[in-house]
């Protein structure tokens, strides 16, 4: 029974240490990504701020487009009707 006891001690003395070595793993990732990033002049917030920055840009681009080509709907049917009361105009000229 003892020896039960010490190989469930044991195995879960070995999964905190594994956890511990993935969780620490994982921080070195993520500080030599940093490290990566700030030898570019960048960081992971700035990155962040730009994309941010960018679609936002994005967004207003998408709306002034938007009103540019509603815009330019109304000015072709503005040319539409001028180019329809010119037809009318001359037509009423030959006819007299």
């Amino acid at each position: 029974m003892i020896w039960v006891a010490v190989i469930l001690g044991v195995i879960v003395l070995l999964q905190v240490i594994y956890t511990g070595y993935i969780r620490w793993d994982v921080e070195m990732g993520f500080l030599g990504q940093d490290a990566v990033l700030a030898r570019h002049g960048s960081t992971v917030t700035e990155l962040n701020k730009k994309i941010d920055k960018l679609e936002s840009e994005n967004g207003q681009l998408s709306q002034r487009i938007w009103k540019t080509e509603s815009e330019l709907d109304s000015l072709k049917q503005l040319c539409r009707s001028i180019e329809r009361a010119e037809r009318e105009a001359r037509l009423e000229r030959q006819e007299k």
